[in-house]
């Protein structure tokens, strides 16, 4: 090699030998095929002078996946030379990581262009409208942040995706937009001839969000009613297709975007999400009696959090303390509302997350989607559909469940009904 500081070539010849079994996992073509080895870097003066760089184009891979082509190429350098062991050769991914096939097949088409969004305060419609190639919309919300809403309306609609459904996603938390980090894809939503907003795919689904048009870490600081706008276009402005179900994050609280929403579409009901301790439940109840006001039919409950499985053992334990040790039933029945699952947290859901690959998407790996978190979500999405096929044969009127006092519930809240574990 050169002694100059720090010499730069083309890809050598013997990458052919040595590297050329590294294939792209998704087209099983070899990373020399696709040209993704970019630069052969070596650095010849004092501690570095025998170190080198790979970089290659890791665009379409998971971190989990980079991981592993990763380790695949040392382990093939380091046995063709010792000189290139994991201790003197660095290899640098380059392009935007994600967890979906590469965004030549996936996420372009012809006759595309990069989408832009109309910021402005929106204006709403007369009636609610229908989007008629959509037969199911559902909204999933909390009310109270820091549920795992977003977590669960992700996971919940690969679940629905896993059962052959077409499935979309709309993230409408346009302060807190999550939906890409934790769908792995962050590119930039395009718009076809008709100037349609062409939603991103991840996962066997389709969807949008704020967070595909703006700096990860850029906030948004906007007054509430400028969102209309934005929700208004996902909604009508997107090229959505033909769908089963089109699943709604919605922000924490009771606000513009959930009013908006209600005023301007028509769609299924809600889901709402809590955990099970008093201070979540306050603002469950808030939100149930919202969606009371805007004739939005509740859905049902879900009691996300319900107990810490450990991934060892496999023993549950609650996470929080609650009346009778029962989490959130008695509240759903005090409400007239189905339960319709119980999730569990397990390390594995918050590192499944941070990676991307929710735990039922095709790419999941065998011990995340065979996990008992995996399995309640899966159970959640039936229970959903079940819900929707027995109540929306015919159009729902409100309420859908009976909405009784507050009193007769957190009653059992009061301090002297309190008693230790």
């Amino acid at each position: 090699m050169s002694s100059e500081a720090s010499h730069k070539t083309e890809i050598p010849e013997w990458f052919n030998q040595v590297l050329g079994l590294i294939k792209n996992p998704y087209t099983q073509k070899t990373f020399l095929e696709e040209g993704r080895f970019l630069e052969w870097s070596s650095f010849g003066e004092g501690e570095n002078k025998n170190k080198f760089k790979l970089s290659y184009k890791a665009e379409g891979f998971s971190l989990a996946e980079k991981k592993a082509i990763e380790e695949e190429i040392i382990r093939a350098l380091s046995a063709y030379s010792l000189e290139y062991s994991a201790m003197n050769v660095f290899i640098v991914p380059k392009g935007v990581s994600s967890f979906n096939k590469p965004k030549t097949t996936e996420n372009t088409a012809p006759n595309t262009a990069p989408a832009s969004l109309n910021v402005g305060h929106g204006t709403f419609a007369p009636s609610p409208k229908k989007i008629e190639s959509i037969k199911h919309i559902v909204a999933i919300s909390s009310a109270k942040g820091g549920v795992g809403k977003s977590t669960m309306a992700v996971n919940l609609a690969v679940a629905l995706a896993s059962q052959d459904l077409k499935v979309g996603l709309m993230d409408a938390d346009i302060y807190g937009p999550s939906i890409p980090i934790l769908l792995g894809e962050r590119g930039r939503p395009m718009a076809n001839k008709d100037k349609k907003i062409l939603p991103l795919k991840a996962h066997g689904l389709s969807f949008i969000s704020f967070g595909a048009f703006i700096p990860e870490e850029d906030p948004v600081v906007w007054r509430g009613p400028m969102l209309g706008g934005i929700l208004n276009q996902f909604l009508f402005d997107v090229d959505w297709g033909e769908l089963d179900y089109l699943i709604l994050d919605l922000p924490p609280g009771t606000g513009d975007i959930q009013l908006s929403l209600a005023q301007n579409l028509s769609f299924s009901g809600a889901l709402v999400v809590s955990t099970p301790q008093q201070v979540a439940l306050a603002d469950t109840l808030k939100g149930i009696k919202m969606f009371e006001k805007l004739k939005v039919p509740v859905l049902g409950l879900v009691e996300n959090m319900s107990a810490f499985i450990c991934e060892t053992c496999k023993t549950s334990s609650p996470l929080f303390y609650t009346p009778e040790g029962k989490g959130a039933q008695p509240f759903a029945q005090t409400y007239g509302l189905p339960l319709l699952g119980k999730i569990p947290f397990m390390p594995l859901l918050q590192r499944a997350s941070d990676q991307g690959v929710p735990l039922l998407s095709p790419f999941s790996s065998k011990e995340n989607s065979s996990s008992l978190c995996a399995k309640a979500y899966y159970e959640l999405s039936l229970q959903l559909r079940q819900v929707l096929e027995e109540n929306f044969s015919s159009p729902p009127s409100w309420p859908l469940h009976p909405s009784p006092s507050s009193s007769s519930f957190f009653s059992k809240f009061s301090l002297k009904n309190l008693k230790g574990p």
